[in-house]
């Protein structure tokens, strides 16, 4: 072996020592290091020659590769748990949301107002004289309707608290696109020149994994160390070009807003199956807009049912004159065309109103209307209850287009027997206004006299035939409510947000459990083990140390064999 050889061996054993301690110290200093990924050096032996027949020497070591510590296939699974656990996130939050809206178990919910709205009917059957339970059902009325609009109000808040979100999440989403654009472009001109650029691949594994959390991703690297994301089969970036997102709002007839989310590029839609995306766009369809869906069919139902019963009903004294509290947009077309605006319907049938001397509350003559929805407006109906009573009723519609009626002779209008529903439908002797959960409220003509309240049926003095019909409403089946009562179809949409709700807090925990393990798995492949650098730090020092010990014995060695000639 020659000494050149023996100098080399040493000189290789100090550089790849040297190497190896500066790689030990990076990945120390990067321990703490959001999306860092240690760094190890593997050494070989450096080829040496033949001394002899079958003999060789080595000639050192040499540094065989630095690599960056990843595990391709581990790191998607953590990224697609990531985005689970994101969409959970967001359903556990909406639904915790929904439930603390409804606060089924305090003070205040909705079960209680409808229970105590239903009780206060069934007192009144039981008194129907005592003026202060009146008064008392006309302000639980008013509970009922105020907490229904109050519940709507707060649907409506987080659908809008969902449509800025998923607004603000795109923007956030182009903002990560773009950053990973610029490394994108910077890792494939560092590497397809021939150096290294793993620095920047740990910046830009680290932007991925936050856009994981947003929308589901799929990484795949190509030529030049740059990579192609795609959601679903549909590439959201390519090389340093991104494609971006763009969130796209859809409001339907009846003006529900829903957002979809496409390429801002070419205007494909993506179909999001992960991510906080995922789940705002989840929350808006399925969880928010049905709820908000069964709470107008509740309200809807609750007016229809009652107005209908209370339309027919009467009160302590009846009505000199009245207006409907319906707004017809076209008085002149068929009752059941829809341009007419009727929300509630109409059917072929026929109602009676009664005129009666408030003196002796005696009915002095009654005239029965006929009622086809399919050929007659709101004029004909009114012209016909003209034509009926001879002139002793006065009819006509005003600009609104809501029905007027007034009493000739100082006689007093009562209603009963419709089996068309259209006074219920035009808001004749009506209860509550409104036909949804955003517009319920109780007619201002029976808060200002409360002796209107329709409590008795027939036209039968002392009669609390109405009043006993609408207590029973809170457990009759409704053909609105899927043949379920009032109570029954609350009671089921409560019970299934609960069920899901518990759901949810289930499948969040068990994703976060997997996303820890994953995490966990990937620190042991990518992350630094402050001890296990300490020792290769050591044992890399003693290296050098022996290196440079055995450098010094070549050199002596050298100095001896040059003294002796």
């Amino acid at each position: 072996m020659s000494y050149h050889s023996a100098f080399e061996i040493g000189r290789s054993a100090l550089f790849a020592s040297r190497a190896a301690i500066q790689i030990a110290g990076h990945n120390m200093a990067n321990a703490t290091t959001p999306g860092f990924h240690r760094r190890s050096i593997h050494l070989l032996p450096a080829q040496g020659g033949v001394i002899g027949t079958r003999m060789f020497m080595g000639n050192g070591v040499s540094i065989g590769t630095i690599n960056r510590e990843i595990d391709l296939a581990l790191q998607a699974r953590y990224r697609a748990s990531i985005s689970r656990e994101a969409s959970l996130a967001v359903d556990q939050q909406f639904l915790i949301a929904l439930e603390t809206l409804q606060n089924e178990l305090g003070e205040g919910s909705l079960s209680s107002s409808l229970d105590a709205f239903f009780g206060s009917f069934s007192e009144l059957a039981n008194t129907p004289t005592d003026s202060s339970l009146r008064t008392i059902a006309l302000q639980q009325g008013e509970v009922l309707a105020a907490r229904i609009s109050e519940l709507a109000a707060g649907y409506d808040g987080l659908a809008a608290e969902i449509t800025s979100g998923i607004e603000n999440t795109v923007d956030a989403a182009n903002e990560l696109l773009e950053q990973i654009a610029v490394l994108n472009g910077q890792i494939g001109t560092y590497e397809g020149s021939g150096n290294e650029a793993s620095e920047l691949r740990d910046q830009r594994d680290l932007l991925v994994d936050q856009l994981s959390q947003i929308i589901d991703v799929t990484a795949t690297e190509v030529s030049g160390g740059m990579i192609e994301l795609r959601v679903g089969s549909t590439p959201v970036l390519v090389g340093d070009n991104s494609r971006g997102l763009e969130a796209v709002r859809q409001v339907d007839a009846d003006g529900v807003v829903m957002m979809s989310i496409h390429v801002a590029e070419n205007g494909s839609q993506l179909q999001v199956t992960g991510g906080s995306l995922q789940g705002l766009l989840e929350q808006q369809a399925d969880t928010i807009g049905p709820a908000r869906e069964a709470l107008d069919t509740l309200a809807f139902a609750l007016i229809h049912e009652v107005n209908r019963l209370h339309s027919q009903g009467q009160g302590e004294r009846g009505w000199t004159q009245l207006t409907g509290t319906v707004s017809l947009n076209d008085p002149t077309v068929p009752l059941s065309d829809v341009a007419s605006g009727l929300t509630f319907p109409v059917e072929n049938g026929q109602f009676t109103i009664n005129l009666r001397d408030p003196e002796t509350g005696e009915i002095v003559n009654s005239f029965d209307i006929q009622v086809d929805p399919e050929s007659m407006s709101l004029q004909d109906v009114a012209a016909s209850i003209s034509a009926a009573s001879g002139g002793a009723i006065t009819a006509g519609v005003d600009g609104d287009g809501h029905l007027e009626l007034a009493a000739t002779g100082g006689l007093e209008m009562t209603f009963s027997e419709d089996t068309s529903g259209v006074l219920a439908a035009v808001g004749v002797n009506t209860f509550f206004t409104g036909s949804s959960a955003a517009d319920i409220g109780i007619s201002a003509d029976l808060l200002a006299s409360p002796e209107l309240l329709a409590l008795g049926s027939d036209n039968i003095d002392g009669s609390t035939g109405t009043a006993l019909a609408i207590a029973e409403l809170q457990n009759a089946q409704s053909e609105w409510l899927q043949d379920q009562s009032i109570s029954e179809f609350w009671s089921g949409s409560v019970g299934t947000l609960g069920v899901r709700t518990g759901a949810s807090a289930g499948m969040f925990q068990s994703s976060s459990l997997v996303r820890e393990s994953l995490a966990v798995q990937m620190m042991s492949v990518s992350g630094v083990s402050m001890d296990e650098e300490t020792i290769n730090l050591l044992a890399y020092e003693r290296q050098f140390e022996a290196a440079a010990r055995y450098l010094s014995v070549v050199d002596e060695t050298l100095e001896i064999l040059m003294n002796l000639v």
